[in-house]
């Protein structure tokens, strides 16, 4: 379970720092036809090849892994009902700074008239 909550952490951490940078250069981000569309097709590509073919997938592991592990969670939190495990905050935190990162792409693309097709 320990090793989970790391990755948790660490997920959260990273997604967190790398959203925040994301929406800080957001205005940045040209992606209107007759402009230099340069920056928006690199962070396109990004996307593509690093968030949706290694990061993404990561995060699906890690998730299913809490979940794996989420019954025996609730049954450690049954025989000590006034303790609540860690691992179930960060795991709900995990999912927040997940959301959060998928929504800026979703605006991103939105913003940009571009259909993502995964």
């Amino acid at each position: 379970m320990g090793e989970l909550w790391f990755s948790m952490r660490n997920a959260i951490d990273k997604l967190s720092v790398i959203t925040q940078q994301l929406h800080q250069h957001d205005h940045k981000i040209i992606c209107q036809s007759g402009r230099d569309t340069t920056r928006f097709r690199y962070l396109n590509n990004v996307f593509n090849h690093v968030y949706v073919e290694q990061i993404q997938p990561y995060l699906a592991r890690i998730d299913a892994h809490y979940f794996k592990l989420e019954p025996y969670v609730t049954l450690l939190e049954n025989s000590h009902p006034t303790y609540t495990y860690p691992i179930r905050k960060t795991h709900a935190d995990f999912r927040q700074a997940t959301l959060s990162h998928v929504k800026y792409w979703q605006g991103l693309f939105e913003r940009c008239g571009v259909k993502v097709s995964r």
